[in-house]
């Protein structure tokens, strides 16, 4: 499975479950490395990095990647759209959670 199917998978079961997901196309404006997508679901914001099978990430793509995390993003990486998908869901029924009982709190 290429890369773009990958994607095209994540993107489509992340719109099912609910989610909101939007493609990152680079270009002479984007930072390089940034994840090729955003999914914002139940309060959650997850950066994903699509990879073909057996994929790497760049150099570049490692220290950005670093960097976002060091500021707090929630990044996942895979080869794997279901497995992908399960991460970005697993963060989205976290924050759901945690939603839930702040509404409680308050």
């Amino acid at each position: 499975m290429r890369e773009v199917a990958v994607g095209r998978r994540l993107a489509s079961l992340v719109r099912r479950g609910g989610g909101w997901v939007y493609k990152i196309h680079g270009g002479g404006w984007s930072v390089a490395g940034v994840p090729d997508y955003v999914v914002v679901w139940n309060g959650a914001t997850v950066w994903v990095e699509t990879k073909a099978p057996g994929g790497r990430l760049s150099p570049i793509q490692r220290v950005t990647i670093e960097t976002m995390q060091a500021h707090g993003a929630e990044v996942v990486v895979g080869d794997d759209a279901d497995e992908l998908f399960a991460e970005v869901e697993k963060r989205a029924r976290r924050a759901e959670g945690l939603a839930h009982r702040a509404g409680k709190e308050g």
